[in-house]
C-alpha cells in the first residue's frame, strides 16, 4: 500500500518522458525476477515471494523520486481549484473501483462455487500469464494518452483520429501473435514453469487468450478515447454493465462448467464493454476501419501458429524450448507480415 502511494509514474507518463519509466521498470524487474528464483524454493517460501515483490514495488517507485526535485515549483495554495477537479477525479475514480471488484470477485466466485480453492490457484496463475502478455498491449495505451488528451484539448480531431489509428493498428500487430503464441506454446510452458501437479492451468490459459486483443481494444476505446475525450460519464456506465455482466455469467458459467466459465465470463464482459464503448466511438471512428488492419496479422498469426504447435509437440517442456518456440514463431510471423508490407510493421 506505501508503495502505491509513492507511485509518481503517471507524472512521466504526462510529460511523455518513458526513457524514464522504461528504464526503471526494466532493472527492477529483473532484479525482482532474480531474487525470486534464488531464494523462493517451495511452497514454504510463500512470505519471502511476497517480500520480495512487495519491496521491489516499494524501491522501484522511491526511484522515481530522484528526478522530481529539479521539476518542483513554489505554489500558491489558493489559487488550487479543489472543486474544479473533484467531480472529475470521482468520475475516473468510480469505474476503477467497478474493474476492481469484478477481477477480484472473479477469485472469490470460483472459490465459492466450486468449492475447491485449489481450482482458485490454478485460475490465478492463468490470469498471471495472460495478463504479463497484456502489458504489452496497455503500453500504447499509456503513451497515447497525453497525445490524445493534448490533441482534444486544441480541439484537433484529425490527430485523435490518427492515435486511433495507429493505436488499433498496434493491437492487431502484436496482440494477434501474442494470442496465437501463447495458445500454441502453452503445453510448453506450464510444466516447466510452474512444476507437476498444474496442468489444469494449460485449458484456463488458452481460454484467456482472447482477453489479449478484447482488453486492448477496450484500452484504446475506453481510456485513450473516452476518458481523454471528456466522456469519463459513458466509461464509467460502460465498465460498470461490463461487471455485472462479469458477474452474472461467472454464475451460470461456472455452475455448469467450473473454472473454465470464469475466464468465459471475463471474454464475454470485456466484449460487452467494447460493444458499448463503440456506441460512443463511432462518431470518429467507424467499425470498419477497426477491424480492416487484423486481416493481415490474423493470416500471418495462423501461419505461425500452425508451425508453433507443431513444433512444440516434438519438444519436450523447457525454458530452453520456450524460448526456441518463440524465436521460431516470432520470426514466422515477421516474415509473413513483412511480406504483406502491414503499414504499422513497415513504419
Amino acid at each position: 500500500m506505501i508503495a502505491y502511494s509513492l507511485n509518481i509514474s503517471w507524472l512521466f507518463q504526462g510529460l511523455e518522458q518513458f526513457d524514464k519509466i522504461i528504464v526503471r521498470n526494466i532493472i527492477v524487474k529483473l532484479l525482482s525476477i532474480f531474487v525470486i528464483f534464488i531464494f523462493v524454493k517451495n511452497q514454504n517460501d510463500l512470505w519471502k515471494y511476497i517480500l520480495i515483490f512487495s519491496l521491489s514495488e516499494f524501491f522501484g517507485n522511491i526511484s522515481l523520486w530522484l528526478y522530481l526535485p529539479s521539476r518542483l515549483v513554489k505554489i500558491d495554495i489558493r489559487k488550487l481549484k479543489f472543486k474544479y477537479h473533484f467531480l472529475p477525479t470521482v468520475m475516473m475514480f468510480l469505474p476503477q473501483v467497478a474493474i476492481q471488484i469484478y477481477t477480484v470477485l472473479d477469485k472469490t466466485m470460483v472459490g465459492l462455487l466450486t468449492k475447491d480453492m485449489n481450482q482458485v490457484g490454478y485460475y490465478e496463475q492463468a490470469q498471471n500469464i495472460a495478463k504479463a502478455v497484456l502489458v504489452i498491449m496497455s503500453s500504447v495505451q499509456v503513451v497515447m494518452n497525453s497525445r490524445v488528451a493534448n490533441a482534444n484539448a486544441i480541439k484537433d480531431k484529425k490527430e485523435v483520429k490518427e492515435c486511433l489509428r495507429k493505436s488499433f493498428e498496434f493491437v492487431w500487430l502484436f496482440g494477434i501473435p501474442l494470442m496465437f503464441g501463447l495458445i500454441a506454446c502453452s503445453s510448453n510452458i506450464v510444466p516447466w514453469y510452474y512444476g507437476p501437479g498444474f496442468d489444469s492451468v494449460k485449458p484456463l490459459l488458452i481460454s484467456s487468450c482472447p482477453l489479449i486483443i478484447v482488453i486492448g481494444l477496450n484500452g484504446i476505446t475506453g481510456i485513450v478515447y473516452l476518458i481523454h475525450t471528456d466522456q469519463q460519464n459513458a466509461f464509467t456506465k460502460s465498465v460498470v454493465i461490463g461487471a455485472l455482466t462479469n458477474i452474472v455469467f461467472n454464475f451460470i458459467l461456472i455452475n455448469l462448467i467450473g473454472t473454465i466459465g470464469a475466464t468465459i465470463s471475463s471474454v464475454i464482459a470485456e466484449t460487452v464493454i467494447f460493444v458499448l464503448h463503440f456506441k460512443y466511438i463511432k462518431k470518429i471512428y467507424n467499425i470498419y476501419d477497426i477491424f480492416k488492419p487484423c486481416v493481415k496479422p490474423i493470416v500471418s498469426g495462423l501461419i505461425m501458429f500452425v508451425i508453433v504447435y507443431f513444433a512444440s509437440l516434438h519438444l519436450s517442456p523447457s525454458i530452453l524450448h520456450t524460448f526456441l518456440l518463440t524465436i521460431l514463431g516470432a520470426t514466422v510471423y515477421s516474415l509473413f507480415i513483412y511480406l504483406m508490407k502491414y503499414k504499422m510493421f513497415m513504419d
